[in-house]
């Protein structure tokens, strides 16, 4: 989630940066309209010089922007996979040097830099093509501007030699205003890229429904704690290779369960599975009534509905709710100490007490100043 939110924050700043760059390209466009306009107005041979260039100018613009849009999308495509990294690395910092691989994460990092740096270097090379035509158009502004003034005052002597310089003066900015016009218009136009980034995480798949009425466990539940899986199968994402396959076990009520595996074995998988973070490809999880179920014949289990509760039936906030879990990783987010301890505000402070009595973290907490009101940085 580190990473998502990094790359949000990234792409909000980009979209920011559009809006500034947008204001920047009326104000520049206005600039040159009345460059021109000044000039035609003193020099009206200038118009016939104009329109062919503005014809060169837009296919210019028009070229570089259908590329550049491109090498854009290539480029926050290729960014997304290191902000990603770089969080999940963050996280994984202890175990990384408990095993000695900081040389390979590095390298794993240097990689990802180097194929997005493929494709920022043709985007830049792209703005030295840009930059080399409108500085080429720019010149020949200034260079007929020039010419025509000359001609005007040399031929019909009905322009004076200090309008002769404002032209100049105006037509040698006309330059880096021309140059400064596409940049703004090809930089809203490839940030727009951030917007259809956003747009992808907005249209990523949603997890099933909260809560579905019809299926409601009973207050109580799970009342026995017993868990079976049932020819589980599973996947993190559509198109990858099962993480879990056909998986079948049975947890009986009041026992307790180590797993064990190597790295990558699908231990803390059964435990997405349980809380559904990812969702069933095939197979059942049944929670509660083991019993019953376990004096059943085997084929007849998928087919029963003695078992109290098929957690693929019910809403993610009466399963989450349900059960209870200590995370892998400790961790506290910003607040009071007992939001930590309570986020819905649904237990009294004497059963918060007695919860840190039984982890022996109650006079830690006495110690600190507010107690369960005391603040937690992030």
């Amino acid at each position: 989630m580190r990473g998502i939110e990094w790359r949000l924050v990234y792409l909000s700043a980009e979209i920011s940066l559009s809006s500034r760059v947008f204001g920047g390209f009326w104000r520049t466009a206005f600039q040159v309209l009345g460059v021109i306009v000044v000039i035609s107005t003193s020099v009206p041979l200038f118009i016939l010089v104009v329109i062919p260039l503005a014809f060169i100018y837009k296919r210019i613009q028009t070229y570089y922007l259908a590329t550049s849009r491109e090498l854009k999308r290539l480029d926050a495509t290729t960014k997304s996979p290191i902000f990603s990294n770089f969080g999940e690395t963050l996280a994984g910092l202890a175990t990384i040097r408990a095993y000695e691989q900081q040389d390979r994460f590095i390298a794993q990092m240097r990689g990802q830099i180097d194929r997005n740096l493929q494709a920022y270097f043709p985007s830049f090379s792209c703005n030295r093509w840009l930059a080399v035509r409108i500085e080429l158009i720019g010149s020949f502004l200034i260079f007929s501007a020039a010419q025509l003034s000359v001609i005007a005052l040399v031929r019909s002597r009905n322009i004076n030699a200090g309008l002769v310089g404002l032209l100049m003066s105006y037509a040698l900015n006309t330059t880096q205003s021309l140059n400064w016009i596409v940049r703004s218009a090809s930089e809203v136009e490839t940030n727009i890229v951030s917007i259809e980034r956003i747009q992808e995480y907005i249209e990523l798949p949603s997890e099933a429904p909260l809560v579905i009425d019809k299926h409601r466990p009973a207050d109580d539940w799970p009342s026995e704690g017993g868990i079976i899986f049932d020819d589980y199968s599973t996947r993190y994402r559509e198109g990858l290779d099962l993480v879990l396959k056909s998986v079948s076990f049975t947890v009986k009520p009041g026992t307790k369960v180590g797993v064990c595996g190597r790295t990558g074995a699908g231990k803390s998988t059964l435990t997405l599975a349980l809380y559904r973070v990812i969702e069933k490809v095939s197979g059942r999880i049944l929670i509660d009534n083991v019993s019953k179920v376990l004096q059943m014949p085997k084929a007849n289990r998928l087919t029963s509905s003695c078992w109290q509760v098929d957690i693929s039936t019910i809403g993610l906030y009466d399963l989450r709710h349900h059960l209870s879990i200590i995370p892998q990783d400790s961790q506290c987010f910003e607040g009071t100490m007992r939001q930590n301890l309570d986020p819905e505000g649904l237990a009294t402070d004497e059963s918060i007490w007695k919860a840190l009595e039984q982890s022996r973290l109650s006079d830690h907490v006495r110690s600190m100043e507010g107690g369960l009101d005391a603040r937690v940085s992030e």
